[in-house]
């Protein structure tokens, strides 16, 4: 007999603080969809069997009305814990898609995510197999395509939903604003990300303040900033010592946020990248010179790299 499919317990807590907090009975649904409310209590990483989330989502949208899913799924991206903070730590949104497609299995032992080019752009995939004789397939698959879109939002500063929508079942009547943009019939739920969102950075990435890790490691960024404009490395021990703290502690509150010393560092150097390059003052000779790389010709095979296109193009991308 195959083995269940299961996901974190923390999926399940943070649909039930949502339902909280738009006044649903919470526990009662939850003990309706054959859950017991000791699950309020167990450790977000627990695993635990899949199918009645689902049935909790079904519940929950006869309760608050069609599409309920793709009002729990924009928070979809906290539910992933751990996961979800190493998406929002990546460099472009091709990075974070593919954190997602090669995490996933570490938060659900069955779950498969992936790409399929298309005209334009790509489609991300999710297998809907799983979910196919389960009633409340709908609302989960509204739950994916809100999980997936809330993951492009981290690249986009206007609310984003995707042109195109892929659907295994129907969609309930009202369930979605805009309905011309979901296809039912298809094998597995997908939505459509253009190509030009692909290799933007991340939101963060340049607006510093949106983050919202500790005031720790905010000086540690500070601090790996100004030693890079003077063309010097801050070094893990040195970078402790500043706050105050030892180098084990330091990389624990890096692992609670999804980092490494290393990928801080290099969020640090990119987002100096770019800085610079959005500046129209500097060519990209002397934006290459100021972060290290006498030959521009390296640099821009460093940046693309990073991002899958060239300084020039992501230049361009801003006018």
């Amino acid at each position: 007999m195959p083995a269940p499919s299961t996901i974190h317990a923390s999926l399940i807590q943070r649909l039930l603080a949502r339902l909280d907090r738009e006044g649903a009975p919470s526990l009662r649904l939850l003990e309706q969809s054959g859950m017991s409310p000791s699950i309020v209590a167990l450790d977000p990483t627990t695993s635990i069997d899949e199918e009645p989330l689902w049935t909790l989502l079904d519940l929950s949208a006869r309760e608050m009305g069609p599409g309920f899913g793709l009002t729990a799924g924009r928070e979809g991206l906290l539910a992933l814990g751990l996961l979800g903070k190493r998406i929002r730590q990546a460099l472009t949104l091709r990075n974070a898609l593919v954190t997602l497609i090669e995490g996933i299995r570490t938060f659900s032992n069955k779950a498969d995510f992936w790409i399929e080019g298309d005209e334009g752009g790509i489609w991300l995939l999710r297998n809907a197999d799983l979910l196919a004789a389960n009633p409340g397939a709908p609302e989960a698959e509204f739950y994916v395509i809100a999980t997936l879109e809330s993951i492009v939002q981290l690249v986009v500063d206007e609310p984003w939903r995707s042109e195109r929508v892929r659907l295994r079942h129907a969609t309930p009547e009202g369930a979605f604003h805009h309905p011309d943009r979901a296809r039912n019939g298809h094998r597995h739920t997908a939505v459509f990300v253009p190509a030009r969102l692909l290799d933007r950075p991340l939101r963060t990435l340049i607006e510093p303040e949106r983050r919202t890790e500790g005031a720790r490691l905010k000086d540690v960024r500070r601090l790996a900033t100004e030693r890079l404009g003077a063309g010097e490395a801050l070094t893990l021990g040195r970078a402790a010592a500043a706050i105050s703290t030892s180098e084990r502690t330091l990389k624990r509150r890096l692992a609670d946020e999804g980092l490494t010393y290393r990928k801080l560092l290099a969020q640090v150097r990119f987002a100096e990248y770019l800085r610079l390059l959005r500046s129209p003052h500097l060519q990209i000779r002397d934006v290459a010179h100021r972060v290290g790389y006498p030959d521009p010709a390296n640099f821009t095979r460093a940046f693309h790299g990073w991002t899958g296109t060239t300084p020039s193009l992501y230049r361009e991308s801003l006018r």
